[in-house]
């Protein structure tokens, strides 16, 4: 029986609805793309709604928004808040910030050290490796599909739960590479293995807390984040920290979607019991789950930095930033529009 049927009836028409998916390579990274382009004007567009002053000339010089004026509190719950066509209210706005939720690992980092990297950015290379050890989580929307193409609104907003945190950096963190990698350059197989599967848990434990009954999550820390030498070691790793993740924590969720467009584990995770792999976009499966009332969570890979969004600070396009642009990510987890985000009091434990 297909692991579908289980969950979304007979004729499959919840994934079926969903739309070949475009990669988020295709958006021509290194580069503005034009949906890039449209998609960042959109979102600008909707936080100078909000508030956000001084907003251009901090987008002109490329570094992090400096963005100020954003009172949340203070918007009017029936106006409407655009971006393009997508539009929010200040009643839905107020739900999204509110629904915050910072988890952190005290193996890995503080509460201090949290709040630092959360309301400023990493400023070391130590900051960006104790990055991995927070859990920030918040209910988002769609505001564009995975192709950039906007979402009308019709009905309810469906909100979904983002969780943000970050794989271990092997291409560009000295710091990383000196903590996973041999004497000889190769990979320390055990030590990576268990950080995934650190890293897996701590999700699956905060969308058991929060209710979540589909989890969704990508190859993170696959991409940008891995050497081509290093890939098909961590492959394996990323396989088998996901297989020992699932077995402790997957009876807790109704499924388990591994989204995989390029199909580079395919194989792999399809010998995964109770996971269910897609060739869909990550966001186009939490987006059309979400209208049919599913309780969706979706894995986002963040990087070190603490921030999320980074299309706004380094202008290239993978996914962590697509989330940044094509999602109301920023509204809730940005500290610039989510004063909460550094509030050490909404932080958790795990």
């Amino acid at each position: 029986m297909s692991p579908y049927y289980l969950l979304f009836g007979e004729k499959e028409h919840w994934m079926n609805q969903i739309s070949s998916p475009v990669h988020y390579n295709a958006f021509n990274g290194g580069s503005l793309s034009h949906i890039a382009q449209k998609a960042r004007a959109n979102m600008k567009g909707l936080l100078e709604m909000m508030g956000a002053k001084n907003f251009s000339q901090s987008l002109a010089k490329g570094s992090l928004p400096g963005w100020s004026g954003i009172n949340v509190s203070s918007l009017p719950e029936d106006k409407q808040f655009s971006c393009g066509s997508f539009y929010l209210t200040g009643k839905e706005i107020r739900e999204q910030t509110s629904s915050l939720r910072v988890s952190y690992d005290p193996s890995v980092l503080s509460a201090s050290q949290l709040l630092s990297i959360l309301v400023s950015g990493s400023n070391s290379p130590k900051d960006e490796a104790i990055a991995r050890g927070r859990m920030v989580s918040s209910l988002v929307a769609s505001t564009c599909d995975s192709k950039g193409n906007p979402i009308s609104r019709q009905g309810p907003l469906p909100l979904y739960r983002v969780y943000t945190s970050n794989a271990p950096n092997l291409a560009y963190s000295h710091s990383d590479r000196n903590e996973f990698l041999n004497s000889d350059g190769t990979l320390n197989s055990k030590k990576y293995t268990e950080e995934m599967e650190r890293i897996f848990l701590h999700y699956f434990e905060e969308a058991k807390i929060n209710g979540d009954k589909v989890v969704v999550l990508c190859g993170f820390g696959m991409g940008a984040f891995m050497t081509p030498s290093l890939l098909p070691e961590g492959q394996k790793c990323f396989v088998e920290a996901l297989r020992r993740a699932t077995n402790a924590k997957g009876k807790h969720f109704d499924n388990i979607i591994f989204a995989d467009p390029n199909k580079n584990l395919t194989p792999a995770i399809s010998s995964i019991p109770n996971i269910t792999v897609t060739s869909k976009s990550c966001l186009d499966v939490v987006h059309h789950g979400a209208e049919q009332d599913y309780k969706m969570a979706l894995f986002n890979p963040g990087d070190g930095s603490g921030i999320p969004g980074q299309f706004w600070l380094n202008g290239h396009i993978a996914l962590e930033e697509m989330f940044g642009l094509f999602t109301t990510l920023l509204i809730s987890q940005h500290p610039h529009c989510n004063p909460s985000v550094g509030s050490k009091s909404t932080y958790k434990s795990r």
